[in-house]
């Protein structure tokens, strides 16, 4: 069967089984052609098989209900990301959604859908996923809609998201959270912070996929401290070092940066300890008011930054060992 033109089927029911397996929805004419086939408002009370279809360009279930199996496996997707948004949207699968072997693409195709009865997608590993994710966002970047592209693929993606944590498909619950929010993060209509939050969130937590980077970044936040440490020591209290060799500065600044991030057990000084150190007498000791705040801030920041890259840590490892 081979739809080659414009055509409508708008309110209508199937009662029973109705297959359109190999089907082909065909437009051999230009590419920024509307024409497109329609499903609008349909019920579809019987399995409805698309196996093997071709959707070359647009075709829409828009409002449309599936009672039973809805079998799209093997399905050739548009090739254009303006024939692929939304072609779901506002339809209600009751029961399962099969779109196995049609690959893990073609994300704002499900931006609106109700999923009842659980999906069913490929098995496709996450780098290739990721991969396609980010090709298809680059094609929403470049379409002459970008913000309603960008917008259809951060809401296929939510649909996405969802369904997987219906299943307790935890690993693909939190890929298709993290498509979410880099779909989103791209658009400019977000307000500016909530792009850098979640720019940073990527890097340092890989959206809480990563559970490697929080915790390197947690180690690098001590070298990095304790140069600050040093550059401040050298910069507001220069003359009061004049015994301590650089080395030996060094090495207390990174002893004093361990402390904001490992606040307990052998890397807490005593009173007696600090006094006996020039170095840790004037990073922890009474002095001049206006370098103590800067210490003392700067300190504080640092044990902020660690509390957050522990709490992303621990978020990890809960999501990756689903721990409750």
């Amino acid at each position: 069967m081979t739809f080659s033109g414009n055509a409508s089927f708008d309110g209508g029911e199937f009662a029973a089984r109705v297959s359109f397996q190999h089907a082909g929805f065909l437009f051999p004419s230009p590419p920024n052609d509307a024409r497109s086939i329609r499903f609008r408002d349909w019920h579809f009370g019987g399995v409805t098989e698309f196996d093997h279809a071709r959707f070359e360009r647009r075709v829409e279930f828009t409002a449309s209900i599936f009672a039973r199996l809805a079998s799209f496996q093997q399905l050739t997707w548009p090739k254009c990301l303006a024939d692929a948004q939304g072609m779901f949207s506002q339809a209600v699968f009751k029961d399962l959604a099969s779109f196995q072997g049609a690959g893990v693409r073609r994300f704002a195709a499900f931006d609106g859908v109700v999923l009842q009865g659980g999906l069913q997608l490929d098995d496709a590993d996450e780098p290739t996923a990721n991969a396609t994710f980010h090709t298809e966002r680059k094609e929403a970047e470049a379409y002459a809609e970008r913000e309603a592209a960008l917008r259809h693929l951060e809401g296929g993606c939510r649909v996405l998201k969802q369904a997987m944590e219906k299943s307790s498909n935890k690993a693909r619950e939190q890929m298709f959270y993290a498509f979410e929010l880099m779909a989103r993060r791209h658009q400019r209509a977000i307000p500016w912070w909530e792009r850098l939050i979640s720019h940073a969130y990527g890097a340092v937590a890989d959206y809480g996929r990563s559970i490697g980077r929080p915790l390197l970044w947690l180690v690098l936040l001590v070298p990095a401290f304790a140069a600050a440490y040093a550059g401040l020591l050298y910069g507001g209290r220069g003359e009061a070092l004049a015994g301590p060799t650089p080395r030996v500065v060094l090495v207390e600044c990174l002893s004093h940066s361990a402390q904001r991030v490992l606040p307990f057990g052998p890397w807490t000084l005593t009173p007696a300890q600090i006094a006996q150190s020039p170095v840790q007498s004037l990073l922890q000791g009474p002095t001049d008011a206006l370098f103590s705040l800067a210490i003392r801030g700067l300190g504080s920041l640092q044990s902020l930054l660690a509390l957050i890259l522990a709490f992303l840590a621990g978020l990890s490892i809960r999501r990756r060992f689903q721990i409750n």
